[in-house]
């Protein structure tokens, strides 16, 4: 119909109900994990990352605004994205403390809560399995997750967004089979707006 869902959750369980994808199994655990990826200390990071953080907000959301501008505006293009993205930035980051349950005004800490939450991630991946929990096939824990580590460590598909910490995977060697699991996603399951 003409129904708009713009929530993932929603759209995955749309797909559940009217076309029997299984995105959320019966195992009840796999609700929680969606939502937690998707709304807790992951989904924090990356708001925090792409518009609070000044380094890594400059590498993403502004360079994708400064991007965006027509070309003859040459003078003050990036005070022109800043003042747009001002009261985004300031919302984000009220979300961002949220999700996170800490200050922003360190970024060690944040990092280290992002850390601890991924390493959380990590330990529900079985040693060889391809997707959380050991399924046979994605869900939507898996989806949450990949779109979340996309905007810190990837590039969100063919729409080709700098990723907030590129770095991430380097610093992190403790969280390989998380990192093996993203490439994994990344190659079978590509995300396309276009």
């Amino acid at each position: 119909g003409d129904a708009v869902v713009p929530d993932s959750d929603a759209i995955l369980r749309t797909f559940d109900d009217k076309y029997g994808t299984d995105f959320f199994p019966a195992t009840p655990d796999i609700a929680d994990l969606a939502e937690r990826a998707s709304c807790g200390v992951v989904a924090g990071a990356v708001l925090y990352y792409n518009w609070v953080f000044q380094p890594s907000y400059a590498r993403t959301m502004r360079a994708a605004g400064l991007r965006a501008l027509p070309a003859w505006i040459c003078l003050f293009r990036g005070h022109i994205v800043d003042s747009w993205a001002a009261d985004a930035r300031k919302s984000f980051r009220a979300k961002a403390r949220t999700q996170l349950g800490v200050e922003l005004d360190d970024e060690a800490t944040v990092r280290a809560a992002l850390a601890a939450e991924l390493g959380a991630m990590q330990a529900c991946l079985a040693d060889g399995a391809d997707y959380l929990r050991g399924a046979a096939r994605p869900s939507a824990a898996d989806f949450s997750l990949y779109a979340m580590l996309e905007r810190l460590v990837g590039d969100v598909g063919d729409v080709r967004l700098p990723c907030a910490l590129p770095e991430l995977v380097a610093d992190t060697p403790d969280l390989a089979r998380l990192w093996a699991w993203h490439a994994t996603m990344r190659e079978r399951h590509p995300i396309r707006f276009k």
